[in-house]
């Protein structure tokens, strides 16, 4: 990965593994197998991160044989890899579509997540709603606190009035 950016010119690597252990081992620099991988792996990250303040590193942790989409070949291409066979493939996605995806993926999961909850509050609250909350603040976020506590109590229907304390 390494040689790809400096060949690329890349300034950002994320590295997606699903060896717990492996990363905790690159984590800490120690290794009871592999001690010499992990060294090599750590001098040349460093040596990377450190030509360039601009230069980014990224491991993550990522569930093996889970349905996680492209893991099986990710792994195909990593063995390709290792053994040094065959072809790098750059990526083709701008840093927006990826952005654009992400976004996406996080609405369907809210919204999958909203329609399974118990309650028809909950139903009622789901319907009404237009849009995934977002993190930037709305009109309604401008509004005093007591009022927008009231407003929320009404739209989740969980509020100090008789039609909650009736049920």
């Amino acid at each position: 990965a390494i040689d790809h950016a400096q060949r690329r010119g890349l300034t950002d690597i994320n590295i997606w593994a699903d060896n717990d252990a492996a990363l905790q081992a690159i984590a800490v620099g120690m290794s009871v197998s592999s001690l010499s991988v992990v060294k090599t792996f750590d001098r040349r990250a460093r040596r990377w991160l450190n030509k360039d303040p601009r230069n980014r590193l990224k491991l993550s942790w990522v569930p093996g044989h889970a349905q996680v989409n492209g893991n099986e070949r990710a792994d195909y291409l990593a063995k390709r890899g290792a053994s040094g066979v065959g072809t790098v493939y750059p990526s083709a996605t701008s840093v927006s579509y990826a952005g654009r995806q992400v976004n996406q993926r996080a609405h369907d999961a809210w919204r999958a997540a909203w329609s399974t909850a118990a309650g028809i509050r909950s139903g009622w609250y789901f319907h009404t709603r237009v849009t995934v909350p977002v993190h930037r603040s709305g009109p309604t976020l401008q509004l005093p606190r007591r009022d927008l506590g009231i407003l929320l109590q009404i739209r989740t229907g969980h509020g100090d009035f008789a039609e909650y304390h009736d049920r």
